[in-house]
């Protein structure tokens, strides 16, 4: 079926006055809209099934060649369970099968034993609030333990040197499963968490790239257990 060009103008234009093309350059083509790519990411990716990943090397070329960055991160549930004073000279924190060994200050004790039960992202958040900077320190510490796979760390490199990148990538534990745009990161960028297993192990997928970039077919090459 041939369709007229006059009449693909029509189309067009009025793609361009809903605010779903636009053109960047007089003799350039249209493109969607970065609006338009945020309804199209949000109805085409699905985050409610595993990816599975078996081989870290195959994953890291697929990573290089859609110019990503990807972490691959451990669950992370431990709570503040206990905190023990020892000998009045450290206090040492309890979180699930985790330990912290901080300074020991009255005060902060008494102070730790009203939140027990927080959890690790909680916490984290409380000792930023409260300026407890060994206890953040050591907490980004940990966190770091649960980080199984990094890639694509150029990219952060770059946005964080042109001062585009406010959000920690430290905390992208704390984020629940989903597509996030520009309420964490700089407009024309998108980011996604998903359920993974990697190497047998229950975790975490996040990968970040420019708006425009291909993720299902991404998400497509690196998932090894398919249909």
């Amino acid at each position: 079926m041939q369709i007229p060009a006059s009449t693909i103008r029509v189309y067009f234009k009025k793609l361009v006055d809903e605010g779903n093309l636009t053109q960047l350059h007089v003799s350039s083509g249209r493109i969607p809209t970065n609006d338009a790519m945020k309804g199209y990411w949000l109805d085409r990716i699905d985050v409610s099934e595993p990816i599975y990943i078996g081989d870290a090397e195959n994953f890291s070329k697929i990573v290089d060649d859609f110019r990503l960055y990807c972490s691959i991160n451990s669950n992370v549930g431990e709570t503040l369970d206990e905190i023990i004073k020892v000998e009045d000279r450290f206090l040492l924190l309890i979180l699930g099968e985790e330990q912290i060994v901080l300074k020991f200050d009255e005060n902060l004790g008494l102070f730790l034993e009203q939140i027990k039960g927080v959890n690790l992202w909680e916490l984290k958040q409380i000792s930023l609030q409260m300026r407890l900077d060994e206890l953040s320190e050591k907490l980004d510490h940990l966190v770091a333990t649960k980080v199984l796979f990094k890639k694509g760390e150029k990219l952060i490199f770059d946005l964080q040197e042109q001062n585009k990148l406010s959000f920690d990538l430290n905390n992208s534990f704390t984020l629940d499963e989903g597509v996030f745009f520009d309420d964490i990161l700089p407009d024309g960028y998108m980011a996604l968490k998903t359920p993974a297993v990697f190497q047998g192990e229950i975790t975490h997928l996040f990968c970040l790239g420019e708006l425009y970039t291909d993720f299902e077919s991404f998400l497509r090459r690196i998932n090894e257990r398919r249909g």
